[in-house]
């Protein structure tokens, strides 16, 4: 059997992975391709809870998991799932997808069952949300969603720790609650979505009349919001130095466990709007000096 040139199914694949391990790389360890059972392994009993089929069992024992972030001592924290073809994602507890395969969403529905018995965040995600947010902004939609479950990960295990009960419940210079306090800095140090919108905010946001104001769409159009499947923001900037600019992201309304600290669906297409919005602002500032 000849030697495969590399790793991964297609170039998409291998660039994703490479952009997640640029993201995350030196505090968390990135595998590729492993097998599922090596990460989510319900034992007999729990087989029997989850109600699972012969059929479902054979092809758990199969098949694998595209990228997994571990922790230092190598316990699992997230499980991402790469979905080129189709530009799936995950909703309300099922997959979603551009284009409607019985037998994918077959299969991507019982890893998500597996995933949710455990509460394990397992995440879908197509090469649309693998890209840049600019030529210049090397940070992706996913960056965010998997910054946000590595902070909430570590925002659990620290508030239960002696130091943390025992610490004030406030913080002296910034006003914030000691939880308050936690979140701002877990969010910054492992989001890099959050940490470029609290850097603009520091850095920009001092000066007086500095704004921003968002609008909110729904796709398809609802009432019903278990029926919408993407949101968009458009954010509207002024800061008086540079003057105004505004830009638009539309992302799935994804869902998925760990995610505690996110403040709803809209909160990443919002800072990746209000981050957009700043750099056209700042790019045609420049242009014109």
């Amino acid at each position: 059997m000849p030697v495969r040139k590399n790793a991964f199914a297609n170039q998409y694949e291998r660039e994703s992975f490479y952009k997640l391990f640029s993201a995350f790389g030196n505090d968390w360890r990135i595998y590729h391709n492993l097998p599922f059972l090596n990460v989510l392994e319900p034992n007999q009993n729990e087989r029997q809870l989850l109600g699972l089929t012969n059929e479902e069992w054979d092809y758990l024992l199969k098949t694998s998991v595209d990228f997994v972030v571990y922790d230092g001592s190598d316990q699992p924290v997230a499980c991402i799932e790469f979905d080129a073809l189709r530009q799936g994602f995950c909703l309300d507890g099922k997959y979603e997808s551009l284009i409607s395969d019985e037998r994918r969403e077959w299969k991507m529905n019982l890893k998500i069952k597996i995933a949710e018995f455990f509460d394990f965040p397992f995440f879908i995600a197509g090469s649309d949300l693998f890209k840049n947010l600019s030529d210049q902004l090397k940070i992706t939609f996913v960056d965010g969603v998997i910054g946000n479950i590595l902070a909430s990960s570590e925002f659990k295990k620290i508030i239960q720790s002696e130091a943390f009960k025992q610490a004030p419940a406030f913080n002296d210079e910034s006003g914030l609650s000691k939880f308050e306090a936690l979140e701002y800095d877990l969010k910054r140090r492992h989001n890099p979505i959050y940490r470029k919108w609290s850097e603009i905010i520091d850095r920009y946001y001092n000066e007086s009349g500095a704004t921003s104001h968002y609008t909110h769409y729904h796709f398809p159009s609802s009432s019903d919001f278990s029926e919408v499947t993407h949101v968009g923001v458009k954010c509207s900037v002024r800061i008086p130095s540079y003057g105004n600019s505004e830009a638009m992201v539309w992302m799935p309304r994804y869902s998925v466990r760990g995610d505690s600290l996110s403040s709803g669906h809209s909160d990443l297409p919002e800072r990746m709007s209000f981050i957009l919005a700043v750099e056209n602002l700042l790019k045609r500032a420049s242009s014109l000096s």
